[in-house]
């Protein structure tokens, strides 16, 4: 057996590939790796130096190429690698995945789950028609040698609930949705929030006293909001006016936006290597960005000083996964997550300066948030959302660790899928509502899809 994990440290791995030849094909946010199917030295097929997502690698019917998915989300297309030089080429095609060509038809799917069907000729690598729809919104989608192709229909929506350790649950809307990151407001009487739909994506403020649903972004893409200290604005990463082409990894820019609507959008921060998540200090001063995967600093976290010279400062990086970062109240300790140990655990450092980190969490956790005080971490775990004292001084203390709310939901690899009330009694998270998801096979699919391109529309 060869371990994947153990040919090439913390490739993070997206997606294989398995060649005529016996070589696998690695798919990654740092390029594309080939390895022998035997075991040996991982090589890299595409130039490193570009740090370029190649991700879930699809070998073409010519044994010869190879197509990738590079972008970022909301902006992924599809590049063609030439396994005898590892040159790239666009195709022209927009997709978040490839998963084969049957019959000349490049079976492919959208950000929003979209499967469609695309001519396309293996030898230009071009398509050659328009796409033909499949299957709508659907997940988990394979597509075999054979021509058998299967999927899974039903997504979850999911509910906004304030919940509490002992107390009974609260609807806070009774329209389930695509919610994500919900973020209380410093007085806790509003809720930023994003609602993914298709292949947008936009941020709302929930006015809980007012019984108002309102949404404030109408450009771009925009997800993981963060509020001001005074509670007047909300930050957000937002896509808009940019291709996936101008950069690796698309151009992402923080914007910051007043919630009365008294003012237009304007850019906070914007910096080469992508950002996929930014929180603000108390004073404004600091803005502690976290890179997105791929480029020279994948997954890192950096300080920049607004009134200062805006340059990036490193405050947790390296080869490993640095995500979440949260500042606390008072600005003096930076809390995140790393996977240096091999699993995702909870770190707090001194911030601004140097000075040495502390492993909060003991058995695993994630999505790192304080509490108005400062002195209680909490972090989602394996039974749910736990809470930690901390005694801050001269070094930091960790208290005792107790579960504060038993929650399955799935942890958010992106951006924190809760929020704590700033009081701590109460806690904003996201309850998946709906059908069960349910497996659709269909076999000997070639045949159907000669059908449907004979008509010309599908059924």
């Amino acid at each position: 057996m060869t371990s994947l994990s153990a040919t090439r440290g913390n490739l993070n791995a997206s997606g294989l590939a398995w060649t005529p030849d016996d070589q696998i094909l690695i798919g990654s946010d740092v390029g594309l790796f080939a390895v022998p199917a035997r075991g040996g030295v991982v090589r890299p097929v595409t130039d490193t130096a570009k740090q370029q997502w190649a991700r879930f690698p699809v070998l073409l019917p010519n044994g010869k190429t190879v197509l990738v998915a590079t972008g970022t989300r909301n902006l992924m297309r599809l590049m063609a690698v030439s396994l005898n030089d590892g040159q790239i080429a666009e195709t022209g095609v927009r997709a978040t995945q490839a998963f084969g060509v049957v019959d000349g038809q490049l079976l492919i799917q959208s950000d929003g789950g979209d499967v469609s069907a695309i001519p396309f000729d293996v030898n230009s690598r071009k398509p050659t028609g328009e796409p033909m729809p499949i299957a709508r919104a659907v997940e988990g989608v394979g597509l075999s040698a054979s021509g058998t192709l299967a999927y899974q229909v039903g997504q979850t929506a999911s509910q906004l609930v304030l919940a509490s350790g002992g107390g009974a649950d609260q609807l806070l809307r009774s329209e389930a949705g695509a919610y994500q990151n919900p973020r209380f407001s410093p007085n806790s009487q509003r809720v930023a929030l994003s609602i993914r739909s298709g292949d947008s994506e936009d941020v709302w403020i929930l006015d809980r006293a007012a019984g108002t649903f309102t949404r404030l972004t109408t450009d771009g893409i925009n997800s993981a909001p963060e509020w001001t200290a005074d509670g007047k604005r909300v930050l957000y990463k937002s896509v808009r006016g940019g291709d996936a082409n101008e950069a690796p990894n698309g151009t992402i820019r923080i914007m910051w936006q007043r919630i009365d609507d008294s003012a237009p959008a304007a850019v906070l921060f914007e910096t080469a290597p992508a950002l996929n998540e930014a929180v603000l200090s108390a004073d404004e001063r600091w803005l502690v960005v976290r890179t997105a995967p791929g480029g020279n600093t994948p997954r890192d976290i950096f300080a920049v000083d607004l009134t200062g010279d805006r340059t990036l400062r490193p405050m947790a990086t390296g080869p490993t996964s640095e995500q979440m970062p949260r500042l606390s109240p008072d600005g003096r300790w930076l809390a995140y997550q790393s996977d240096q140990s091999g699993r995702l655990e909870i770190y707090v450092r001194p911030f601004p300066g140097d000075g040495a980190r502390v492993q909060v969490s003991n058995d695993g956790g994630s999505e790192p948030l304080f509490d108005a005080t400062g002195r209680t971490l909490y972090y989602r775990a394996s039974a749910g959302i736990m809470a930690v004292a901390l005694s801050p001084g001269a070094e930091l203390t960790v208290g005792a660790r107790r579960l504060v709310l038993a929650s399955s939901e799935a942890a958010d690899p992106t951006h924190p899928s809760y929020d704590v009330s700033p009081d701590g009694k109460q806690f904003l998270v996201l309850r998946p509502v709906g059908g069960k998801a349910k497996a659709i096979v269909i076999h000997n699919w070639r045949r159907e899809l000669r059908e449907l391109v004979q008509r010309g529309r599908p059924k």
